[in-house]
C-alpha cells in the first residue's frame, strides 16, 4: 500500500470516529399546541362567518379583494339563475339578456333554468333550499314575492328572511287599458262609472293577488270606487278577454299589450308609474297623477340569493350585475322588451322590498 493511500484511509477513519463520538443534537422542545375551540365556539364562528341578516348586514359595494380571498366564482363552476316563470315572459327574457353579460363579468358560465309554477313560488322554494354558496340565484318580481309569503293560504316555506338581495335591474310599467271600441276614453270615465254603480265595472287582472290586482286595489282605494274583479291565469289570457270585450277594463303589465296598443286594438288609459316614462315605448302614456289621481305603483325585476351567502360573494355578484345592467347593450335590449332599466343595489333593493311588503299587506286585507 502506497504512503498516499495509507494517509487517505487514516483521514477517512478519523472522520468516521469523530462523527460516531459526537454528542447527538438534542431534539427541540415541543411547543404547546393551541387549545382547539369547543364545538359550540366553532359552530358560533361558522354561523357568524356565513350567515348574514338581510335587514342589517346588506352589502352595498363590491370588495376589491373579495375575488382573491374567496376564489369566487371558481372557474370550473356554473352559476344558475332560476327563472320561476315559463319561457317567453318579461322575467324570462330579461334574465336571458343579462346572463351572457354576467358571464363576461364573472368569467364563468351562467345558465338559465325555468322552474315555473304557483306564481313563482315553485322556483323560489327551490332557491331557498339550495346551498348558500352564490352559485344559485333566482329572478324575481316585486310585489309578487312578498305576496307569496304574506298570503297564508299559499303556505310558503319562506319569508323575507329567507332571501339575500343581489340587485334589481329594471321596472315593468303597469297601467289600465280598454279595448279600442270601449266607451271609456279616459281613466276619469272609468272612475265615474264605478262610482255611479259599485261593482258595475269589471276589472281584469293577470291573477288573484298578482301585481296587476294590487295595482287595481290601490287605485280603487284612492278613488273610493268598487270594481268587479275578473282574475285570469296570466297576462296572455287576460289580454284575450280584453280584446274580446269580455271585460270593461284591464289592469295590465304594459309590456304585454304594447303590440296591440301600437296596432290600435288597445287603448291605454294610464301608466301607473310615479312619473311619465321617457322611454319611447311608453312616452305617450300619461300617469294617473297627471290625470288627477295621487296613486302610483312600480313593478321591479331583480335577482335574489338564499340567505346565508357570505357578504364578499354577494358583493362580487352585485358588482357584476351593476356592470351588466348599466351596459349600453343591456339597456337597449331591456328597453326593446318593455323593461325600464333601473338598477338598485342590495340595500336599495331591500328598502324597496320592505316598502312593497307593507303595501301588499294592506292590499291583502282589502282583497279579503
Amino acid at each position: 500500500m502506497s504512503p498516499l493511500t495509507r494517509a487517505l484511509l487514516a483521514l477517512v477513519a478519523g472522520g468516521v470516529l469523530l462523527v460516531a463520538c459526537a454528542p447527538a443534537t438534542p431534539a427541540p422542545t415541543p411547543t404547546k399546541a393551541a387549545q382547539a375551540p369547543s364545538d359550540a365556539a366553532s359552530a358560533t364562528a361558522a354561523k357568524t362567518a356565513t350567515t348574514m341578516s338581510p335587514a342589517t348586514s346588506i352589502p352595498t359595494a363590491a370588495s376589491p379583494t373579495a375575488t382573491k380571498a374567496t376564489n369566487f366564482p371558481a372557474k370550473d363552476k356554473v352559476i344558475t339563475i332560476i327563472v320561476p316563470y315559463a319561457p317567453g315572459g318579461s322575467g324570462d327574457i330579461g334574465s336571458r339578456v343579462l346572463a351572457p353579460l354576467l358571464e363576461k363579468e364573472l368569467g364563468v358560465t351562467v345558465q338559465i333554468e325555468n322552474k315555473a309554477g304557483a306564481g313563482s313560488q315553485t322556483g323560489l322554494t327551490e332557491l331557498v333550499r339550495s346551498k348558500p354558496d352564490g352559485y344559485t340565484m333566482s329572478q324575481c318580481i316585486f310585489p309578487t314575492v312578498p305576496t307569496l309569503y304574506l298570503e297564508e293560504s299559499r303556505k310558503a316555506i319562506f319569508t323575507r328572511k329567507s332571501f339575500q338581495t343581489v340587485a334589481a335591474y329594471g321596472r315593468v310599467p303597469e297601467g289600465f287599458v280598454v279595448e279600442s271600441s270601449s266607451p271609456f276614453k279616459a281613466i276619469k270615465d272609468v272612475v265615474d262609472a264605478a262610482l255611479s254603480k259599485p261593482n258595475g265595472v269589471t276589472m281584469a287582472t293577470a291573477g288573484l293577488i298578482t301585481s296587476t290586482h294590487s295595482s287595481a286595489l290601490r287605485f280603487q282605494k284612492a278613488v273610493g270606487a268598487e270594481f268587479a274583479y275578473v282574475h285570469f291565469d296570466g297576462g296572455a289570457p287576460e289580454l284575450t278577454a280584453i280584446l274580446g270585450g269580455h271585460v270593461d277594463v284591464g289592469s295590465v303589465g304594459l309590456t304585454t299589450v304594447l303590440p296591440q296598443a301600437k296596432s290600435g286594438n288597445i287603448r291605454v288609459l294610464s301608466i301607473n308609474e310615479a312619473n311619465r316614462v321617457k322611454q319611447p315605448a311608453f312616452a305617450e302614456f300619461s300617469t294617473l297623477r297627471e290625470q288627477g289621481y295621487d296613486v302610483a305603483s312600480s313593478v321591479y325585476h331583480g335577482l335574489v340569493l338564499p340567505a346565508g351567502v357570505p357578504t364578499e360573494i354577494v358583493n362580487i355578484l352585485s358588482a357584476a350585475m351593476k356592470k351588466a345592467a348599466d351596459s349600453p347593450e343591456a339597456k337597449a335590449k331591456l328597453e326593446e322588451i318593455g323593461i325600464v332599466p333601473d338598477y338598485l343595489d342590495p340595500a336599495q333593493m331591500s328598502d324597496m322590498w320592505q316598502k312593497q311588503e307593507a303595501e301588499v299587506g294592506e292590499m291583502l286585507k282589502m282583497a279579503k
